[in-house]
């Protein structure tokens, strides 16, 4: 495996250990780094030391909270949905009586999705199916597909997060990654590798499994279903509805040549056009008033989610900026080359948080030379309307992170670094669902003896809009678990409130403070570990910009230990995309390296 090419990001709490309180909390140097912060906690209840209570461990308890919550629709709704969708979808194309070259690359089609989801490749019909199925497995890279004969980044389809649990989850995710990506487009351009009539053998097969869908009341309600738990949980499809396709071909009638155009000038019309660019697109093979949406409009089976952050990315790029125009000698992490010329191929984590309100995040991303493209401050503007252009739980996240950034009672190194940690967690949740932009070309029982000076890092604000993100949870999703969480999130305000007017928590409140790892760890059912994930493609460079956070730094405020969050931003080959378990392993060696005094050689400074 190649080195990462990494980073501490300027600002976060790799650069500048944040201040807490009115003093800076001293960063601890522990023997061994803790892999997670309720290890330390565990460690210190072990070692009788006290709690303290960062909010970034309450921000943890969020983002793990949501992570078993998703993993709960996915077995228990997601995955048979899908499942009877497609037994469903196979049975209607065999039912089909007249065979066309739709039909069999239909068949071909969901055949596939079976083999992904179930890993039973019997069900594969020929030597074409058997070969894309083998690439998507493969995930090798970008190349020319078997099926659709046009390029198409397999590497997406390679399993991460916490996908790679089990096989089960690593089949799930390849099946819904693979009908997330395949677009059955309605424009014909160089820049895909699509002529007119590949297009209209497309939009033929998405006319017919649309109408499969629409013949039988089960597969709609199923993919309402579908539809409805997706655009909560991680927002609304940009493609064209099947319900639009079907209506738009009532109207071309028996004309069936005109069904693509057509389809093309409604989804103009009616907003179904991409904000985000997924896929592979060559610039310079775009035919004059043709733009990228226009090759990437189109319907999919299981569209790739719409987010703000998703679209601010993509507004801050090429080819929405321009050349690079900094020094010379100057070359900043977003820098690429297209087409021979200097470009802006990646947006950055701090860009996000300047979005959001952080003049200090702005002022470091035109420090580094990030901003040193042409006509960056109007893609910044664009960039920052389509922050707030959302809906839903997205929409919800995004105010909580532009509440959190705004925090006067907070430093600005430590609102960063919790936002930052915030951040990459709902982007590791929403890997497999989200649209990616791109860029154009056990343990035993341990007694919980007295443990004095128990604390909490004051941030009511931050806890309070917590706290109702929850109840925002609770409502939409009817689970208990959020109600529970955001109880928890009551006493800790309450708590808070106290710091804030520098009164020491009273004893219950420390008895409560040291066994919150051990409430949290209830509701989560899981511990956090060192994550990845990968945000934005750029096929011209063959990198993926990944975004991390390293083992949690340990913090300490007079007799008690905690631990805050420490991200990490790198560019890594699109092929090698990072999986948490080589992510871990890297931490693991350097750690090892530089307690040796060796140097570390995949470039992660800890």
């Amino acid at each position: 495996m190649r080195a990462c090419i990494c980073r501490t990001v300027p600002g976060s709490v790799g650069a500048l250990i944040a201040l807490l309180f009115a003093a800076a909390l001293p960063a601890v140097e522990p023997q061994a780094p803790p892999s997670g912060f309720f290890d330390l906690y565990e460690d210190n209840r072990r070692q009788g030391i006290a709690n303290l209570i960062t909010e970034d461990f309450l921000l943890l308890g969020y983002g793990l909270i949501r992570q078993r919550t998703i993993e709960e629709m996915e077995v228990e709704r997601l995955r048979p949905l899908f499942g009877d969708i497609l037994a469903k979808l196979a049975a209607g194309l065999d039912g089909l009586a007249t065979e066309s070259p739709a039909k069999q690359s239909n068949r071909r089609y969901i055949a596939i999705l079976q083999a992904l989801l179930s890993g039973d490749e019997s069900v594969l019909i020929d030597d074409v199916a058997r070969a894309e199925y083998q690439a998507v497995v493969t995930a090798a890279g970008i190349a020319v597909s078997p099926l659709w004969q046009r390029r198409v980044d397999y590497s997406q389809f390679r399993p991460r997060g916490r996908y790679t649990a089990t096989e089960e989850f690593e089949r799930y995710f390849r099946a819904i990654r693979y009908a997330g990506d395949v677009l059955f487009a309605v424009k014909a351009s160089r820049a895909t590798g699509l002529d007119e009539s590949d297009v209209l053998r497309l939009t033929a097969q998405a006319l017919q499994l649309s109408r499969l869908i629409h013949a039988d009341a089960s597969l709609a309600v199923a993919l309402d279903e579908i539809e409805r738990l997706l655009t909560w949980s991680f927002g609304p499809s940009e493609d064209l509805r099947s319900s639009e396709l079907l209506a738009v071909a009532r109207h071309c009638g028996k004309a069936k040549d005109c069904l693509p155009s057509a389809l093309l000038e409604f989804a103009r019309a009616h907003g179904r056009q991409p904000v985000i660019l997924s896929g592979l697109v060559d610039e310079s093979g775009l035919e004059p008033g043709v733009s990228p949406a226009d090759v990437l409009t189109g319907w999919r089976l299981l569209p790739s989610r719409f987010s703000a952050n998703g679209a601010a990315m993509q507004s801050l790029v090429y080819a929405d900026t321009g050349e690079y125009q900094g020094p010379p000698d100057v070359h900043p992490l977003s820098l690429s080359v297209i087409g021979g010329r200097k470009v802006k191929g990646y947006p950055t984590a701090l860009e996000m948080l300047a979005l959001l309100g952080d003049d200090l995040a702005a002022a470091r991303v035109r420090e580094r030379g990030d901003a040193s493209f042409a006509g960056y401050g109007e893609a910044m503007k664009r960039a920052r309307s389509a922050m707030f252009g959302t809906q839903g739980l997205d929409l919800g996240q995004t105010v909580f992170l532009s509440a959190l950034l705004k925090d006067g009672t907070r430093s600005s190194e430590a609102r960063q670094r919790s936002a930052l940690g915030f951040w990459v967690w709902q982007r590791y949740l929403a890997v497999l669902y989200a649209k990616q932009s791109y860029t154009l070309m056990g343990k035993g029982l341990i007694p919980d003896t007295g443990r004095d000076g128990a604390d909490l890092v004051p941030a009511t604000a931050l806890y309070q809009a917590l706290g109702g993100l929850a109840r925002a949870h609770a409502e939409a999703e009817s689970l208990p678990v959020w109600r529970e969480f955001a109880e928890v999130l009551d006493r800790i305000s309450e708590i808070s409130l106290k710091r804030d007017l520098d009164l020491k928590p009273s004893p219950s409140d420390e008895a409560f403070l040291n066994r919150l790892d051990k409430i949290l760890l209830a509701l989560t059912q899981s511990r956090d570990t060192p994550i990845v994930v990968d945000v934005h493609s750029n096929p011209a460079d063959g990198m993926v910009l990944q975004e991390a956070l390293a083992w949690p730094r340990v913090v300490r405020a007079g007799s008690a230990t905690g631990a805050v969050f420490e991200h990490r931003e790198f560019k890594q080959p699109m092929d090698e995309r990072l999986t948490d378990e080589q992510w871990q392993a890297i931490l693991e060696r350097d750690w090892k390296q530089a307690r040796t005094g060796k140097r570390a050689t995949s470039g992660v400074a800890l």
